[in-house]
């Protein structure tokens, strides 16, 4: 991995580097499977997951459940694990801003959109389920 202010995957990697930092575990497999709906949104959220580790940033699973359109939003798991989210994004937003760390907040601020489009979704689902619909349809 080369260094930087901000880490970057080098351009050209082995194939034993391909295989060793890219290959999902099973864990990672079953994960991905149960959070999209289609061969596509799979294969995107695999790369971006294992991207996001190779990069050294944890808690992967928390920032895709947030950031990533093509996630199905299960209310009865995640909607107390967003407000959790949402929570402590605000409060790391407050901070940043007393620091004034610019880039930090628009992040943040970014972040806090990407929330409230899943708070959303999970309106709609809520909705449709209330009327006995397929809440798989809500989260477009």
């Amino acid at each position: 991995m080369e260094w930087t202010a901000y880490p970057r995957i080098k351009r050209l990697i082995t194939a034993h580097e391909l295989h060793l930092f890219f290959a999902p575990t099973r864990d990672e497999v079953e994960w991905v499977s149960g959070a999209t709906d289609c061969d596509q949104h799979l294969l995107a959220l695999l790369l971006m997951l294992k991207s996001y580790q190779r990069m050294g940033f944890p808690e992967a699973e928390e920032s895709a459940c947030v950031r990533c359109f093509v996630l199905r939003l299960d209310l009865a798991a995640q909607e107390p694990w967003l407000l959790e989210i949402e929570a402590n994004t605000s409060r790391r937003l407050g901070e940043a801003q007393r620091m004034q760390w610019l880039g930090e907040v628009a992040g943040l601020q970014e972040s806090l959109r990407h929330i409230a489009d899943k708070e959303q979704q999970a309106e709609r689902l809520r909705a449709q389920t209330g009327r006995g619909e397929d809440g798989v349809a809500a989260l477009g």
